[in-house]
């Protein structure tokens, strides 16, 4: 959005240079020292600036209103769905007590086998560490929103 901002701002300067060349072009037109086709293009370039400023204009306005559908879309991710991935990710782990992984030393052709078990520790880590995630996720999403200006965010729903 900064980007459409300065862009915004750099139209407003052009245009404020072709006022103030097309208001010359005008005298100088009236005391005869340019020529009709000189002031045509001045009074192009003004249009012109004109234009490309309400062009700016509608980028920003673009660029906000993609700024707070980004925010109602995070905001409908939400906390609510984290801690059930994080859950639908435990089922996923639990599964793997049922597999056993092995490997040889080729060296010593000794052979090491191992299994996954899910103990109450591990549970209790994955729900703790599901719910900061989505505690995390649900902050920033609310500072995001409560530097919105109200207007705007009353626009965009």
């Amino acid at each position: 959005m900064t980007l459409a901002q300065a862009n915004l701002q750099q139209a407003a300067a052009e245009l404020r240079g072709a006022e103030a060349n097309y208001k010359r072009s005008r005298e100088l037109l009236a005391k005869k020292y340019i020529s009709d086709a000189q002031h045509e293009a001045n009074l192009a370039r003004l249009d012109k600036a004109r234009a490309a400023l309400e062009s700016q204009k509608a980028a920003l306005a673009s660029a906000r209103a993609n700024q707070l559908t980004g925010l109602t879309r995070a905001e409908r991710r939400g906390t609510a769905a984290r801690p059930g991935r994080g859950l639908a990710g435990l089922a996923a782990a639990s599964l793997m007590q049922f597999a056993s992984f092995s490997t040889t030393n080729f060296q010593t052709f000794a052979d090491l086998a191992f299994r996954f078990t899910l103990t109450p520790s591990i549970v209790a880590k994955t729900i703790a560490f599901a719910l900061a995630m989505a505690l995390i996720g649900g902050f920033l999403a609310a500072v995001r929103a409560a530097r919105l200006e109200i207007v705007d965010a009353l626009r965009a729903s």
